[in-house]
This record gives structure tokens, C-alpha cells and sequence, in this order.
């Protein structure tokens, strides 16, 4: 009973503590990115209610629709760009406003990080979907779109490596020199074929597709990846 309030002491100051200090840096550090992303999604659940309640059927649906479009790229972006300007790099010290907030994610390696997250969540939404339709015309169309996303997939993740090259955290250095990276990759590329191997001979479930996507954006964002 006496180590309770010991053990209680040291988490709150070895995690909690911790854990406070880097959520209030990123906060900090990538509140414009932030508030632009919650934009997004506040924007994007707004847009959605208004054109599935409103019960008139004039323009204003057409604005809702390209707000529902806007902010559903907005949103992933911003993410993604957060998370690029972390893992590339933030200079809290620098002497300049454009340097400390914008500079970190505001740039062409995080941009591709941005577009990376993107395909990702289209890809796996497009996936998703298949299975949301007893429409087989509707059934075909997501199972083309998801293959093209899956194929964009692959070139966001190239994107993202090549831009990154010219960064101080080269992700083609790191990988090759990671052997959890190079085990997920070759894990990432079997799930690949099983899906094109699946989708191609339409011998498929629905929750069997979902769960190889699912696991292949968890191999994607495994920690064994840079």
C-alpha cells in the first residue's frame, strides 16, 4: 500500500509530465498547420450534415460538396506536413518568427509527407468502401479506385523519399540501414500482391481486403519504418 503514492509520484513526473511538455511543443511549434487541420475537420463534418439535411435541392448543395472536397484534402495534408516537420526537424531557438513556425513544415519534404498521408487515407477509404454497396456496377468502380490509389500509394511513398534526400534525415539512408524497415518492406510488398492477386481474380471478401490494407498503412507507419 505505502509504494502506491510513490508509484503514482514517478509516473506523473517521469511520463505525464513528459508527455505534457511535447504535447504543449507541437502545439507550440505547428499551431498554424494545427489549427488549419481542425479547420479541416470541422469544416468537412459541417459540409457533410448540411448537404445530407438540407432539403432543399438547389446550389447551395454544389458548395457543399466542394467544402466536403476541400477540407477532405485539407485535413490529411496538414497531418501529414505536422508529421513531416517532426520527424525532419523544428529549430525552437530560431531568431525569426517564418523560422520557428513555418519553416519546419512549410517545405517540399513535408509537403510530400502531407501527400503520402493522403494517398493513405484514400486508399484505405476506397477500400472500405467496397464492401458498402450490394451495387456490383458500384462494387467494380471502388475496386478500380482502389487499385489506382494503391498504385499512387507507391508513388507518394517514392516522393516522399526522394524529396527527402536533400533533408538532414534522409529517409533512403535510414531505411537501408534498418533491418525492421526492410522487414516491413518486404512485408508491405507480399500484402501488395495478395491484394492485386485478389482484386484481379475477384476472389476476395470484403474484411479480407480491409484487413490486408489495414495491415499494409500499419507497416507503413510501423516504428520499424524511419
Amino acid at each position: 500500500m505505502g509504494s502506491k503514492p510513490y508509484l503514482a509520484y514517478y509516473f506523473d513526473r517521469y511520463f505525464v509530465q513528459r508527455l505534457s511538455q511535447g504535447v504543449y511543443a507541437v502545439l507550440d511549434l505547428f499551431h498554424i498547420p494545427l489549427t488549419l487541420m481542425l479547420i479541416g475537420i470541422v469544416l468537412r463534418g459541417c459540409a457533410f450534415s448540411f448537404r445530407q439535411y438540407d432539403d432543399l435541392n438547389d446550389n447551395a448543395h454544389r458548395y457543399y460538396t466542394l467544402a466536403f472536397s476541400f477540407s477532405s484534402l485539407l485535413t490529411p495534408i496538414m497531418f501529414g506536413m505536422i508529421v513531416g516537420g517532426m520527424f525532419f526537424g523544428v529549430d525552437p531557438d530560431a531568431p525569426t518568427y517564418y523560422q520557428k513556425y513555418v519553416a519546419s513544415w512549410f517545405n517540399f519534404s513535408s509537403f510530400s509527407v502531407g501527400i503520402l498521408v493522403l494517398s493513405m487515407f484514400t486508399y484505405l477509404a476506397s477500400v472500405y468502401l467496397i464492401g458498402e454497396s450490394d451495387d456490383k456496377d458500384t462494387r467494380d468502380a471502388y475496386i478500380q479506385f482502389a487499385k489506382k490509389t494503391n498504385v499512387i500509394l507507391f508513388i507518394a511513398a517514392a516522393l516522399a523519399f526522394l524529396l527527402a534526400q536533400d533533408s538532414r534525415h534522409p529517409l533512403f539512408g535510414i531505411f537501408i540501414t534498418n533491418p525492421a524497415s526492410i522487414i516491413c518492406f518486404f512485408a508491405f510488398i507480399i500484402l501488395t500482391m495478395i491484394f492485386w492477386q485478389k482484386t484481379l481474380r475477384g476472389e476476395f471478401t470484403d474484411w479480407t481486403i480491409r484487413v490486408i490494407a489495414g495491415s499494409q498503412l500499419v507497416l507503413c507507419c510501423s516504428p520499424g519504418l524511419p
